[in-house]
Order: C-alpha cells, then structure tokens, then sequence
C-alpha cells in the first residue's frame, strides 16, 4: 500500500514579516553602527524629537534586527520609519517613534514609552483586519526567558497598545482560516504560577477587541522550558483506488468535526532533563490537548527522549515527524543509553501517532544513522562491540523476535577521534569525517546480501548515515 501525501502545510516557529532590513547590527556592538545617509537624516529628525541624549535599542531576534524599521504601517503606499531608542536622561525603557516624510523631509509622528529595557523583536500580521497590518512587538523582561507581546495598531498618527500580555513562546498564523492571523501564545511554570497554559488570541465577537478567546491548562506538568514550536494542517487519511486498481493511502489536511484545523507540536524540556513533544489542536476559539485520551490518560508520555532532537519533516514527505525513544529490542540499550539511542519518528494522522521513520542517534561520537525503510524497532538490534580497544564500534544485526534471538550481521560503523589513527578497518570503508570523528563501515558479505532482504548497500549506507 502506497502512502501519497497531499497539500499539508507545515509554518515553522520563525518571526515572519513583510518589512525592510536595513541594518543587521546589534545595540551590544563596540561602536555605534555606521548609519546610510538616510538614516543619518531619520536620526536627525528623531534628535529633533526627542533629544540628543538618547541610545538607539535594537531588536534581539527575527527578520528586523535594526533600530531603523522601514514598514507603511498607515497603508498610505509610503514607508514609514519605527524608530526603537532609550533616553540617558531617564530609565532604560525602551520608547518607540514613528516617523514619515513629506515634501522629502522626514519628521516624528508619535512617540511611545514601554515598560522593558529591551526589544526582542518586531514583526508584522493581519491581526486586526485581512487589510492591514498591525504592529507586533516582543519586549524581554526582567526575569529570564520571559517575555511581553504588544499588538499596536496605527491610526491618525497614533500607536495604540490594542493587546498586552506576559508569554515565552508564540506562533502566529491564521489558524481559522477567516484571513486575520490569530496569536498562540506559551506561558511556562514561573514564580507564583502552578502549571503552564496556552492561550489563543483573537478578536472577539461581540465587540471585535482582541482578547484571549481559549486557554489549555495545565500543559505537561514537568516541562520547565519550550524550545520549538512547529505547526500542521491536521491530517487525516483517505484509501483511494487508482486507475489501475491498486489501493492508495491519501493524506490530506481537513478539518476534525471538533473545528480543529490546525495541530502545534510544541518541544520541550522537562524538569529531569528529557525532552518531551505536546500537541495541542487549534481551531476557531478552541485548543485542545490531542494526546489527552479520556479524562487521565496521556499519551504525551510517548514521546519523552533523552536527545534534544525537535519535531521536523525527517524524511521530506510533507509531514511533520515526532522524535520519541524506543527500547533497541535484543540489544545491550540500558547498559548503553548513554552512548546510543534509537528514535523512532511519528506522525500525527487521524489523531494517531503513527510510525514512519527511525534514527540510530550517538551524541558521543556525533553521528546519526537513518534506517532504511525495511529496518524498524522489531527487526534490528545493535550491540556496541566491546571486544574492541576504545568501545567504539557498533554491530547491526537482524533480531528474530519470535525466538529473541539475534539473526545476520548487517552493517558496522567505526569512529575514531580525528587525531587518533584507525587500526583494525581492513574491509571496511572511510565514509567521511568531521572536526571531531573519521568514520568507518563495514556492510555485510556477499552470502548475506543475496539472501536477506534487510541487507543494504553502501550507497544506500552513505544516504542515510550523517555526522
């Protein structure tokens, strides 16, 4: 049976906008940046404003990283200037102004003061209308990993704070499909708090402000930190004949009867050191916790792995894969797991977590081997060859369930330290190296690759094997 994937879209945790860079430097720079003739003419204008004792601020992360945002935030076809600075004469917060130009002079608009001393960045949504934008900014606050959100709108020459509220995470994206984007924001387990949430911003209907519309709590109870968001139409499968009879399996994005349209993968680290994946459905004022099964069973658990290994499309099939550690069936694992560990890689389809790839990881000799399609957590085991002088080989062997024993030798991988000379790699093959390891395989005989049909080649090893 053939699986075909059709139109399902993955939006990464990255700040997105339509804006134009003009400066990547930052405010931690041992000289002020060199400013273009432009902006030497919008800093005049600022000076003119607000001072000539002030500190430009710029934005620590996303696509805008200058002082100088250059975004037509009236809609008016002409770009106007978001300035983000400190005054030395007062505290360290940080203040906005905008400027425009007329007559092909630039002047100050408005100007704003904030309660953080830093920008962590800003970026630009239809939050309020599909028409126009708003402002987004992050502001970082005192206490670490803890941020601000403000969605700004701009109107007869005023910034506006239209919404305001704590979080660390945030993806933004039109999870509802009615042409404005909606805010899915993350708030970890902090001083005075008792658990996580999650909440979903959107303008509400009743009198069209933003205003939180749906919250999830608690998250999973042992994470202390989110590290990735990722987000997926939510895929359900259809079998399909084709023209020749043959039977397909279709995975499409629709909807669930429930209103979600959409699944957030949401990484995390737990308090004891694992990584853990959520996942929380979104759809119009609603979040849901997918791997909650009834009222106390969690499958969330399914998930945990030691590696900090984040939920991505592995194999380039156009779906989002989950990382969650499994048992090497057979093997010398728990003697082990500190060296090596097997990851099996799930998608998330008709609400079902759903097998699809595994990867060998070695965090100690940096490198990592993707099964091939043949190979699974039933039918391979590994054994690390401690019969050798540095440990630092391992065996792939057929593992016969049934008789829980181990069948055919398929494949060994050798690293050595890149300063160290390799001995014992007569019939073996150099792969490649890095700044740490050479590598080393060895694939099975000539008897074995004729008779069994989990055997590869090294062609297909050198595809699947990366350092």
């Amino acid at each position: 049976m053939k699986l075909r994937v059709l139109a399902v879209l993955m939006i990464f945790c990255t700040v997105l906008s339509g804006c134009m860079k003009i400066e990547q430097d930052t405010e931690n720079l041992m000289r002020p940046p060199k400013l273009s003739v432009e902006q030497q003419q919008i800093y005049a204008a600022l000076n003119a404003a607000a001072g000539t004792d002030i500190n430009l601020k710029y934005p620590k992360q996303g696509d805008n990283r200058s002082a100088f945002v250059m975004y037509d935030v009236d809609a008016d076809g002409q770009d106007e200037v978001i300035v983000f600075y400190s005054r030395k004469d007062e505290d360290n917060n940080v203040r906005i102004n905008i400027l425009d130009r007329q007559n092909g002079a630039w002047y100050s608009l408005c100007d704003l003061v904030e309660s953080e001393p830093d920008v962590d960045n800003i970026s630009f949504y239809n939050i309020l209308s599909s028409e126009r934008k708003s402002i987004v900014v992050s502001y970082n606050k005192v206490l670490r990993d803890q941020k601000r959100i403000v969605v700004y709108s701009f109107e007869n020459k005023q910034l506006k704070a239209e919404f305001d509220t704590d979080y660390t995470n945030s993806l933004i994206m039109d999870f509802d499909g009615d042409g404005r984007d909606e805010l899915f924001l993350l708030q970890n387990q902090i001083a005075g708090m008792t658990y996580s949430e999650a909440k979903l911003v959107d303008t509400t209907y009743y009198n069209g402000k933003l205003d939180v519309v749906a919250t999830l709590t608690p998250l999973y109870e042992t994470v202390v930190e989110y590290m990735n968001l990722t987000a997926e139409k939510n895929a359900v499968s259809n079998t399909v004949k084709n023209g020749e009879g043959s039977t397909l399996t279709e995975t499409t994005a629709q909807p669930l009867a429930d209103g979600i349209a959409y699944n957030i993968f949401v990484d995390g680290k737990t308090a004891t050191g694992p990584y853990v994946t959520e996942i929380i459905g979104v759809g119009h004022n609603l979040l849901k916790n997918q791997l909650l099964k009834g009222e106390k069973v969690d499958y969330t658990k399914l998930t945990v792995r030691k590696e900090q290994l984040f939920t991505k499309d592995i194999n380039n099939d156009g779906l989002l894969e989950i990382p969650m550690g499994v048992k090497i069936q057979g093997g010398d694992y728990t003697s082990q797991e500190s060296v090596y560990s097997l990851i099996r890689w799930d998608n998330f389809i008709d609400m079902e977590l759903c097998p699809t790839n595994y990867t060998l990881e070695n965090e100690a000799y940096k490198f990592s081997f993707e099964y091939p399609g043949t190979w699974n957590e039933n039918n391979i085991t590994v054994r690390q060859n401690t019969s050798v002088k540095q440990n630092n080989e391992w065996i792939f062997y057929e593992y016969l369930k049934k008789e829980d024993e181990i069948g055919d030798e398929l494949l060994r991988i050798k690293a050595y330290p890149i300063n160290d000379n390799p001995y014992d790699v007569e019939g073996y093959t150099l792969i490649n190296s890095n700044d740490s390891f050479t590598y080393y395989a060895k694939l099975p005989s000539f008897e074995v690759q004729e008779k069994n049909k989990l055997a590869i080649s090294l062609e297909e090893f050198e595809k699947l094997f990366h350092y």
